[in-house]
């Protein structure tokens, strides 16, 4: 239960170069396939013994929405239009890791964080943060 960053050399090796104690954004993937991590981690650290947890359901498909608006806006300003057209075909019997019908308001505050960083770099999505290193 914690993230980590990894850079590939040039020969592609990957290494480790930092870990994060905190819960990764992708923790929804296993959530939506039906493994519910943070309670098992709660679980745990609380000292209790949690019950054998079911089995997550393979191939469950799960998009960030946020993700693909980004990826939508770098391949159009890119010239890359049919790429853009593939990101919006819908996926059939796909969840969503950062929108949920009846709590839709982490997904509006998300996306206007993201904005305002996107505005604030004039335009880029992959704005840098003051002492990020590329």
């Amino acid at each position: 239960m914690f993230n980590t960053d990894w850079i590939c050399d040039d020969q592609g090796v990957p290494h480790l170069i930092d870990i994060n104690g905190r819960l990764s954004g992708a923790v929804a993937v296993p959530y939506e396939a039906g493994m519910d991590l943070p309670w098992l981690w709660y679980q745990v650290s609380a000292g209790m013994i949690p019950a054998p947890a079911p089995a997550a359901q393979p191939n469950v498909p799960v998009r960030w929405l946020l993700g693909d608006a980004i990826a939508l806006v770098e391949h159009a300003a890119a010239g890359k239009f049919l790429e853009s057209l593939h990101i919006l075909k819908p996926v059939p019997g796909c969840r969503h890791d950062d929108f949920i019908w009846h709590d839709p308001l982490p997904l509006a505050a998300e996306a206007l964080d993201y904005l305002g960083k996107f505005l604030k770099a004039r335009g880029s999505v992959r704005p840098m943060s003051e002492g990020m290193v590329r």
